[in-house]
């Protein structure tokens, strides 16, 4: 079983050997040690409540429970560009026509801004190569934190963003980059990337601050913008099935696309639900339903956990029978309450096995 948990100050080690496995263009989560040893500083004063609540940082990580390693690490920004200004480009259109000489041409353009200031941000979402072919287990490390910002939404801008990564080549090198940015700052694309991951205020002091032509840039730049690379597909998906939406702004360096949401339409906060815990020694079985799969997190802050399994659940009753195994762990107790959500878009709460009556008959039965 895989458990989602904040990091805390023991896991320095295996959250820089995650850093070193992510990658160019993975802006988040370089393999740099004072980034690393920052970041997880931040999170550890976050979780502690020792700086304001928009400067926080939150970063959760992925364990296997039998093997105490950690498999992956995923993050929330609580407020961007208010420590430090946060750039992006903005795709806009501007036409030119003259009917004189009968020419009506649109032509997309880049615009330097600061329009998703004071958003939140999810973020550092990462799987170990040697995890990704377990079934479900990036849909736990991504979703876990839409229960987060469902239990704590005072923590939250009520509008979310994920910047995702670019298209970058076998050596890291990006097209866009090489087209815009090394015409400015005369470095490698990794270079930049490790610098934007401490400081990305430079950025604007860099930058073109005036409107780019796209139809300017080399034709492998253009037909790169908003792209994303191959690795971060999957994450891409999940974050659509959500409720995530493009809206025609990129990233500063390698043009990757950025998706937003409000909070209170991503797919996982408006469907999950509380649900009293009861807790059975013996062995659950499905015979009504055995493709649901929830997730189910108990209702913490600093000792936020959140797995995902099979349970009795009913939303009607707002009751769940789960497994000792699954209570020890999420740190809970008989009676506690836990949120729950179906994994997927595509599975609805009203299958058999969430009948009320049903349901109802089963906890009782696994508790006497």
């Amino acid at each position: 079983m895989f458990v989602i948990r904040p990091v805390k100050e023991g896991d320095w080690k295996a959250l820089w050997h995650i850093a070193n496995q992510t990658g160019p263009g993975f802006s988040s989560l370089q393999p740099c040690k004072e980034s690393v040893s920052k970041r997880l500083n931040k999170t550890l004063n976050s979780f502690a409540k020792k700086i304001r609540k928009e400067d926080r940082l939150y970063i959760f990580c992925l364990e296997d429970i039998k093997t105490r390693q950690l498999a992956g690490v995923s993050a929330i920004i609580s407020g961007l560009g208010l420590d430090e200004p946060w750039y992006n480009f903005r795709l806009n259109t501007v036409v030119h026509a003259s009917q004189r000489f009968n020419i009506f041409h649109k032509v997309q353009t880049l615009t330097l801004c600061n329009d998703y200031t004071g958003c939140s941000e999810l973020c550092m979402l990462f799987l170990l190569p040697e995890y990704r072919s377990l079934n479900g287990i990036g849909h736990l490390l991504s979703k876990s934190r839409f229960l987060f910002l469902a239990a704590h939404p005072y923590l939250f801008n009520d509008r979310i963003i994920a910047e995702m990564r670019g298209v970058t080549d076998e050596q890291g090198e990006t097209p866009f980059w090489e087209a815009l940015g090394r015409k400015f700052m005369g470095v490698d694309f990794i270079e930049a990337d490790q610098a934007l991951s401490n400081n990305r205020s430079f950025v604007i002091e860099l930058m073109p601050r005036h409107t780019i032509y796209m139809n300017m840039l080399p034709e492998n730049a253009q037909r790169v913008i908003g792209l994303t690379h191959q690795e971060t597909l999957p994450a891409i998906k999940i974050l659509y099935n959500e409720g995530f939406k493009y809206r025609n702004y990129v990233a500063p360096f390698d043009a990757g696309p950025v998706l937003e949401a409000y909070v209170e339409d991503i797919r996982a906060v408006q469907r999950s639900f509380s649900a009293c815990v009861s807790i059975t020694k013996k062995p659950l079985q499905f015979p009504l339903c055995t493709s649901q799969q929830w997730l189910i997190s108990n209702k913490l802050f600093e000792d936020y956990r959140c797995i995902m399994g099979r349970a009795y659940a009913s939303q009607e009753a707002k009751r769940v029978m789960l497994t000792k195994e699954q209570a020890d762990a999420l740190n809970i107790t008989e009676g506690d309450y836990v949120s729950m959500v179906p994994v997927h878009a595509g599975e609805i709460c009203e299958k058999p096995n969430n009948n009320t009556a049903i349901v109802n008959k089963l906890i009782r039965q696994f508790t006497t």
